[in-house]
C-alpha cells in the first residue's frame, strides 16, 4: 500500500517516540519515528482520513461507501470497502502505538489514542490556552496556542480540497485556526510583545481583510509602537475593504477602537511597565497559525479598546 521513507524530527513538538503520528492539519500523513509511511493509493488514504476525522467512534459502512465514491458508488462497492480495511489494518498493524480498525455491526472504528491525531492535540492545546488566557496568565496562554498553531503544515486535509466529506470538518479547523491567531495575538499583546507583531499582523489582514478582529490587534499593536497615524490609517483601509467587498460599515467595536486612538485614551496602553523584550521568550510567529469579549460579525469576537 505503501512505502516507509526517513522524516526529520520536529524538536520539541515531535511526537512521542512509541506511538505513530497521524496528520491531518495539511497533507494526509502518518509518521511512525524517524518513517513517514507514503500512502500511494487514493481510495485507502480516503478511507483512513474519515476514520481520522472520528475516532473512536462507529463509522457506518454506508457512509464511508458514499465518501469514497459518491452517489454513484459500484456494485462491487461493499467488498471493495471490506479489502481497503484489510490493506490499512496490515499498515496499521506495522506502526507503533497501536491503532486499529475495528469492525462494528454497521461499519468501522477507528481505536486509536486522540493524542496520535494532530487535529485533535490541536484543539486540546486551544482549550487549555484558551482556559489560561481567561485565567489571565497569558505567557501559558501565549506558549500553549503558539504549540497548537505550530501543529499545522498547510490547509487541513489538502489532499481532499474537492472532496465532499472532507469540506465541512476542513472549514471547521481552518475557522479554529484563525481564531486561535487572534486569541495567540492578543496574549502576545498582553505580554507587550507588540513591537514584534506589528510585521505579520499586516500579512494576516492581507491575507484575511474582512477579518475585523486582525484589524482590531493590528491597530493596538500599531498604536502601542507610537505609529498612531499608521494605527488610524489601517482602520481606514479596513473600512474601505468592508465597503468595496460587503457594503458594509466596520462593526462598533472596531470604530471605537478608531474613537479611542483619535483620543489617545490611556486604556489602551500596555499595563506593563516595558515591552517583554523578543530574546525574553519564544515568539512563534502568529501568521504559522480572539478577542474574548463583545461578539462581532459573523461568529468573530472583538475586545473591548481597553483589553489586551
Amino acid at each position: 500500500m505503501g512505502s516507509v521513507r526517513n522524516c526529520p524530527r520536529q524538536g520539541a513538538l515531535a511526537p512521542p517516540p512509541e506511538a505513530a503520528q497521524f496528520r491531518i492539519l495539511g497533507t494526509l500523513e502518518v509518521i511512525d519515528g524517524l518513517r513517514s509511511l507514503d500512502l500511494h493509493r487514493p481510495k485507502p488514504l480516503a478511507l483512513l482520513a474519515m476514520l481520522l476525522l472520528h475516532p473512536n467512534h462507529v463509522v457506518s459502512s454506508d457512509r464511508l461507501v458514499e465518501a469514497l465514491w459518491g452517489d454513484g458508488p459500484p456494485r462491487s462497492a461493499a467488498n471493495t470497502l471490506q479489502s481497503y480495511v484489510c490493506l490499512l489494518r496490515q499498515v496499521l498493524a506495522q506502526l507503533r502505538g497501536g491503532a486499529a480498525i475495528r469492525t462494528h455491526t454497521t461499519g468501522y472504528i477507528l481505536a486509536v489514542d486522540t493524542e496520535q491525531i494532530d487535529a485533535q492535540r490541536f484543539e486540546r492545546l486551544v482549550t487549555e490556552g484558551r482556559d489560561a488566557h481567561a485565567l489571565g496568565d497569558a505567557r501559558h496562554a501565549a506558549k500553549v496556542l503558539g504549540d497548537a498553531l505550530a501543529l499545522w503544515r498547510g490547509p487541513a486535509l489538502a489532499d481532499f480540497a474537492y472532496e465532499g466529506f472532507a469540506d465541512a470538518e476542513a472549514a471547521r479547523l481552518e475557522e479554529l485556526r484563525l481564531a486561535t491567531v487572534e486569541q495567540h495575538a492578543q496574549a502576545q499583546l498582553a505580554l507587550g510583545r507588540h513591537l514584534q507583531l506589528t510585521s505579520p499582523l499586516r500579512a494576516l489582514v492581507a491575507d484575511h481583510p474582512l477579518r475585523e478582529p486582525l484589524w482590531a490587534l493590528l491597530m493596538l499593536a500599531l498604536y502601542r509602537c507610537g505609529r498612531q497615524a499608521e494605527a488610524l490609517r489601517a482602520f481606514q483601509a479596513a473600512k474601505a475593504a468592508l465597503r468595496d467587498e460587503l457594503g458594509i460599515d466596520p462593526c462598533p467595536a472596531l470604530c471605537r477602537m478608531e474613537a479611542d486612538i483619535l483620543a489617545q485614551a490611556p486604556a489602551l496602553e500596555w499595563p506593563g511597565h516595558a515591552a517583554v523584550p523578543a530574546h525574553s521568550a519564544t515568539v512563534t510567529p502568529i501568521h504559522q497559525a480572539r478577542l474574548p469579549a463583545a461578539v462581532g460579525r459573523a461568529g468573530q469576537t472583538m475586545t473591548s479598546p481597553g483589553q489586551g
